[in-house]
């Protein structure tokens, strides 16, 4: 009888400990479960303070191009209100230059007058310094350059 008693206990034993073990892993989920929730929160926190972190870099971005900007504009307008002075142009006589036919010989001479009354001079347009050689060619010289 004494072994039925004993092995009655033990089984009450074995099922309570079955119970503790049950209660113990359901602690343990629980646990788990409210670690990774924990978790997940900071992670959150994190992002967005990281978040918080850029836009504050933008806003600080945004106000250094506003006062380059402000700069920029004052910067303007001074030079706006400033008189502008017109290019030092200067009439120029009306050149002579020797009629150019094409001739190899010639071309150096009527070159070097072109050169230094035309070309190095800052005053006429391109347009100009066109036109003044233009005006002095004769025969194949000008039929090379003329538009059909």
């Amino acid at each position: 009888m004494e072994l039925v008693f004993e092995a009655e206990q033990l089984l009450g034993l074995s099922s309570i400990m079955e119970m503790i073990k049950d209660r113990m892993d359901f602690l343990l989920k629980r646990g788990t479960l409210k670690v990774n929730h924990d978790l997940d929160e900071k992670m959150l926190e994190i992002e967005r303070q990281k978040a918080e972190i850029e836009h504050l870099k933008l806003q600080i971005e945004a106000e250094k191009l506003n006062r380059e900007k402000v700069k920029l504009e004052k910067k303007l307008q001074t030079e706006a209100t400033k008189p502008v002075s017109k290019p030092n142009t200067v009439k120029l006589p009306k050149l002579d230059f020797k009629n150019f036919s094409g001739e190899l010989l010639l071309w150096p001479e009527f070159w070097d007058s072109f050169q230094s009354g035309i070309h190095s001079n800052p005053s006429p347009s391109p347009v100009d310094k066109m036109n003044y050689p233009k005006a002095t060619l004769d025969g194949e010289a000008a039929e090379v350059i003329s538009l059909p």
